[in-house]
């Protein structure tokens, strides 16, 4: 998992970042077993969006899941 510092300059916000990413992946491990995901940031982001960004990750987190099922029963 790689932040970069283009996207956050300081270690304690990439460490942040990085955290919240981990959560995510770790409360849907079972669900997302074999695929490898890649998530890129386009904003930095602050503890005051914290529940925006969560949920939309969720989503789409949800969204490959999704998708990933049809390919596999293909």
């Amino acid at each position: 998992m790689i932040v970069s510092k283009k996207t956050e300059r300081l270690a304690v916000y990439r460490n942040f970042t990085k955290r919240i990413i981990r959560e995510l992946f770790r409360t849907r491990c079972l669900e997302i077993n074999g695929l490898d995901i890649v998530v890129r940031l386009r904003k930095p982001f602050r503890g005051d969006k914290l529940i925006q960004v969560r949920q939309e990750l969720h989503e789409l987190i949800g969204k490959v899941i999704d998708v990933a099922v049809v390919d596999r029963t293909d």
